[in-house]
């Protein structure tokens, strides 16, 4: 279901992308209509959620990261001590 409302919201953008071309209020209104109707979202809190989703991947990457780092800093650290 999850797939199905990214799909259909990457639809919509697309449809945007090409509507902004030819006339950006009348884009924007059609944006927040089909949103709205569909997971009751408006442009503005969209953006909002895509901006947080964003950050959220952005901060696992970066722990991620971090752990790997720090494995591998304990791991030469015992290599060191018992090698």
């Amino acid at each position: 279901m999850k797939l199905a409302i990214y799909f259909y919201t990457y639809l919509v953008n697309w449809q945007l992308t090409e509507m902004k071309n030819a006339n950006e209020k009348e884009a924007e209104v059609f944006f927040d209509k089909e949103l709205t109707s569909f997971n009751g979202l408006t442009s503005q809190q969209y953006r909002e959620r895509k901006r947080l989703f964003h950050i959220l991947i952005y901060s696992f990457a970066a722990f991620t990261a971090s752990m790997l780092l720090l494995a591998v800093i304990l791991t030469c650290s015992l290599a060191t001590c018992f090698g």
